[in-house]
């Protein structure tokens, strides 16, 4: 059988159709802005969401509400290749079910093979005993890559907060009166502020490719010369491209 695309492939070279699970493509996604315009280019998008939110609503063809994490039964495997598996501490809310039944249901609407299960420990029996007993992989022979700022330019790098992570973890209030739930703001050393003729607290543009975004500049002499550190995941960066790139910054008129 031929290999799938994966996440990212799939959003560069548009479908015509996407099947959303649990996911905010405009936060959860290496390119964000990309992952909505394939969205929005598609004929057709249905999302499983537990969460209905403006973008996915403008979106969607067809959202079908899913309960939440912690709201069903399950399986993760970690980076590690150990299976941990959970129980389901709450029922989910109003009309929504667990996301496994509701891809039954699709499966069996659709009269695919493979959608007959009526229990997560059926299809952990049935995952485990095709794939095997545990197995941890081997460790991957990996150099971080070296890297030179082209052209004498910015360079973007950035994380994902802890509180910005997913769906729910965005949506906690008390999460987010946190000191770690930061806004997105344009980390740079001091250095390279003043080389750009910015000060601390200022207002600047943002270009990153066709996109850019106005951002508060944070002197931080933790960040290297000749980069800027911008999280992902924040409303305020979101429509920027990916957390690693080039860029560039300008004060805003």
């Amino acid at each position: 059988a031929q290999a799938g695309l994966n996440a990212r492939a799939m959003f560069e070279q548009p479908r015509k159709g996407y099947l959303l699970f649990n996911v905010e493509p405009a936060y959860d996604c290496w390119d964000g802005a990309a992952a909505e315009q394939a969205l929005e280019s598609a004929e057709c998008v249905v999302a499983l969401t537990p969460f209905l939110s403006e973008a996915l609503n403008s979106r969607a063809d067809v959202l079908l509400p899913v309960g939440a994490f912690g709201e069903s039964a399950g399986t993760f495997v970690n980076c590690e290749g150990r299976w941990q598996s959970f129980n389901g501490v709450g029922h989910p809310v109003g009309e929504a079910r667990p996301a496994w039944r509701v891809l039954r249901v699709l499966g069996n609407v659709l009269d695919l093979d493979g959608f007959d299960y009526n229990a997560p420990d059926e299809v952990y029996a049935a995952a485990s005993g095709a794939i095997g007993p545990e197995k941890l992989p081997e460790a991957p022979d990996w150099k971080a890559p070296q890297w030179s700022p082209a052209n004498d330019g910015l360079h973007r790098a950035g994380d994902v907060p802890i509180y910005a992570v997913d769906a729910m973890v965005r949506r906690a209030p008390a999460l987010q009166e946190t000191v770690q739930a930061r806004d997105a703001a344009v980390a740079m050393s001091g250095a390279t502020a003043a080389g750009l003729g910015i000060g601390d607290g200022e207002t600047v543009t943002v270009r990153q490719g066709e996109r850019s975004a106005t951002l508060p500049v944070v002197v931080d002499d933790g960040v290297p010369a000749q980069s800027v550190w911008i999280s992902a995941a924040l409303p305020g960066s979101v429509s920027l491209g990916p957390a690693f790139g080039e860029i560039s910054v300008e004060r805003t008129a």
